[in-house]
């Protein structure tokens, strides 16, 4: 049965779970700093207080790791995301511009984590292709901030939809991006193709909310996924991810479209730009997050581990 298993589907479907967001950190035999990106992170026991923390054995940091006897593990916040990419990314300087102290063990504790321990080695257990490092806790600390989440290779900071809306009541654009198979769902207008929108995300009974446009349609979503929040103006726009596998032919006026073949020249610019950005992120199974204006892009590769 293992053999009929497609890796690629696996991560997939273990992706589902939704985790936060780590970096473990060590010292080397030099004394040098290493440290790796993983949500695959639990607590294991509070007497005695043990953690784990899975590392593959072909990371450039396992030696270190597997010999040290010391390890921390920070936690990652919501503002966060730019450090959780730097440690995930092969041959980066990984602490360049990064801040941390010794507590107990020396090993790197970060600045701005919310919520850190510091362990010393209690295990190493083999476990198919990656090791299980299990620490015993000896300090740790915790802030009462938002954490930064994890899910079908995307990340999430929870509560940013809603803090949004908020901040921009009356001048907010709600869009979609809604992938059947590997097409993405256009709207036909008077000057060309756009993605779905409305001036609210619902309810589905409202025929001037997204949900209400989409059921006109008769265009079942699901749009569980923040892809993009971002000023144009005086507008703000919020951009879901979702799909709507069970659609068939789309009423008329909508269009499915490849993503082999996007027509982003018939697009209003911005629009064009946060669909090459998912169709680019989806290649790669790895979902950012855009936000801020029209230029920034806070996206990144998957916690590995």
């Amino acid at each position: 049965m293992t053999d009929a298993i497609d890796p690629r589907a696996l991560r997939r479907a273990f992706g589902a779970f939704a985790t936060g967001v780590t970096i473990s950190t060590t010292l080397d035999a030099g004394g040098q700093p290493v440290g790796f990106t993983a949500n695959s992170f639990s607590s294991v026991s509070l007497d005695p207080p043990l953690l784990l923390v899975c590392l593959a054995e072909t990371a450039s940091s396992y030696p270190a790791f597997r010999d040290a006897g010391r390890f921390a593990v920070n936690v990652l916040g919501a503002s966060q995301r730019g450090l959780s990419t730097q440690f995930a990314t092969r041959g980066a300087d990984k602490f360049a511009g990064v801040a941390w102290r010794a507590v107990e063990t020396g090993a790197p504790v970060l600045d701005g984590s919310i919520a850190w321990f510091d362990c010393r080695t209690h295990a190493l257990v083999p476990a198919g292709d990656h090791v299980i490092l299990i620490g015993r806790v000896v300090a740790f600390g915790a802030e009462d901030r938002p954490p930064l989440g994890y899910v079908r290779g995307g990340y999430i900071a929870f509560g940013a939809g809603g803090e949004a809306f908020n901040a921009h009541a009356g001048g907010v654009r709600v869009s979609a991006v809604v992938e059947r198979r590997r097409e993405a769902l256009l709207r036909r207008d008077g000057e060309g193709l756009r993605l779905p929108s409305a001036a609210a995300f619902g309810p589905a009974t409202n025929p001037d909310s997204l949900l209400g446009a989409l059921a006109q349609a008769e265009i079942r979503a699901e749009l569980p996924f923040v892809f993009a929040s971002y000023d144009q103006g005086d507008v703000h726009h919020v951009v879901y991810r979702g799909a709507a596998p069970g659609v068939a032919d789309p009423a008329e006026g909508w269009v499915f479209a490849p993503f082999e073949a996007l027509p982003l020249h018939a697009m209003p610019a911005h629009e064009a730009r946060i669909l090459s950005l998912y169709a680019t992120e989806r290649a790669a199974h790895a979902y950012g997050r855009y936000v801020g204006d029209a230029v920034t892009w806070a996206g990144g590769p998957p916690p590995t581990g």
